[in-house]
């Protein structure tokens, strides 16, 4: 039995349409948790709450919070990085880390 390329294709399209569940009724905007509760464990937002406070790793349109923002020498994809972000298990290069007050 030969399987269709196609079938291969739904699944993966499953999961990616998973994987990037957003919320909308989060105020500041779309809002993601990992392993508990506002500002506890790892947080992916479209736009941060207007009172968080803490850091966040801002990268391709979304800032990232609850991991460890890293500096030292990088390479990635053949580029250097100075900094990268270790997230959920997972690095982002070339982001922009910044504190936050939570009175903005």
């Amino acid at each position: 039995m030969k399987l269709h390329p196609y079938y291969l294709l739904l699944p993966a399209l499953a999961t990616l349409a998973l994987s990037s569940c957003l919320n909308p009724m989060m105020p500041g905007g779309g809002y993601s948790n990992y392993g508990g509760g506002y500002n506890n464990g790892f947080n992916t937002y479209s736009t941060l709450p207007r009172n968080y406070a803490g850091s966040a790793y801002y990268h391709q349109g979304r800032y990232y919070t609850g991991g460890q923002h890293q500096t030292g020498n990088y390479n990635y994809q053949g580029q250097r990085y100075t900094n990268r972000y270790a997230h959920n298990g997972q690095y982002y290069y070339g982001g922009q880390h910044q504190n936050y007050q939570g009175n903005r």
